[in-house]
């Protein structure tokens, strides 16, 4: 079973909206958990390595889209070829798959969808209800990514405060003369 794998697109950003939007409209436009404020976006496209990566924001979640530019060197699991998938679009969360892919935690849910072929997605932020808007969704994630930054850059500079502290103890003291 081989990953489908879309086209290079000049206008991604729009065509990822407009198959988003279709598959909300066909499979979550009714759920109790849509925000009937929020509409869907891409934000942050950019091209990595091998990858698509984007913010994916629908009226159900605030996802992290990983959509791979070539086929990975993983095996795609069992039910999950573009003929098995083609007429399941409204699967939430597919079997989660571990791949490296730069600037992303290194796992994501497998998707499928016709028109841009398999990808990945982390869901970051869900039960978006409690947001007046989109811009409010985007500065919560913004608010995570500042404090995991802050707690990464206090453990760093703990580890060398505590390396500084145990070498201090292996070396001998200077004796006055």
């Amino acid at each position: 079973m081989n990953w489908q794998i879309g086209t290079d697109r000049d206008n991604m950003a729009q065509t990822l909206e407009e198959v988003f939007a279709g598959w909300h409209q066909q499979c979550f436009a009714n759920s109790p958990n849509a925000h009937p404020g929020l509409s869907v976006e891409i934000r942050d496209l950019q091209k990595a390595q091998d990858w698509y990566l984007a913010y994916l924001l629908t009226p159900i979640a605030l996802y992290r889209l990983a959509i791979p530019r070539k086929a990975p060197d993983v095996p795609l699991p069992e039910g999950w070829s573009a003929a098995a998938r083609v007429d399941q679009p409204c699967t939430g969360l597919g079997p989660a798959l571990s791949l490296k892919i730069p600037d992303v935690l290194g796992q994501g849910h497998l998707q499928y969808l016709p028109e841009i072929g398999h990808f990945l997605w982390q869901p970051l932020v869900q039960n978006l209800r409690r947001y007046p808007d989109a811009a409010a969704v985007f500065a919560a994630w913004e608010g995570v990514i500042d404090h995991r930054r802050k707690i990464r850059t206090s453990m760093q500079e703990q580890q060398r405060c505590d390396r500084r502290d145990f070498l201090r103890r292996l070396m001998p003291t200077p004796r006055e003369p």
